[in-house]
């Protein structure tokens, strides 16, 4: 969902910026549209997920630790987006956001590798399946 709301935002900055093109405010309106419905997509699969995974993953032992390592990062990584997303934009104008459009894209495969499962799991059964070993794929 969120790498498809950004390819259609990409998609329609693009026309709306060809000098060419017929209706660029119904363009511009569409992707304020998909913009909105990229933070839907957003809170139901990530908003949670630097707040709440740490604790789930980590042993009992480093799950504060993991709780502010993955809060410490939410934070850094919002504070950068903020930081260049506008000289991004200035620099690349619509193609600024391919860059968004591929890492929500990369989000998908890289969670399904690397990111154990925790559902219908106790946070004991994390502990002991991470020390034997545990993998995130097929998990």
């Amino acid at each position: 969902g969120q790498s498809f709301c950004y390819l259609m935002i990409t998609v329609l900055i693009r026309f709306n910026e060809k000098p060419d093109y017929p209706a660029p405010e119904k363009v511009a309106s569409a992707s304020i549209a998909f913009f909105f419905l990229y933070y839907v997509f957003f809170g139901i699969g990530w908003q949670g997920v630097p707040w709440l995974y740490p604790t789930e993953i980590n042993s009992l032992s480093m799950r504060t630790k993991g709780a502010a390592l993955g809060t410490a990062t939410n934070w850094i990584f919002n504070f950068m987006v903020v930081e260049i997303t506008p000289i991004g934009i200035q620099n690349l104008g619509w193609q600024f956001y391919i860059i968004w459009t591929v890492f929500n894209a990369s989000f998908v495969p890289i969670v399904f590798l690397f990111y154990p499962e925790t559902a219908d799991r106790k946070l004991e059964d994390i502990d002991s399946f991470l020390s034997r070993g545990g993998k995130g794929v097929g998990v």
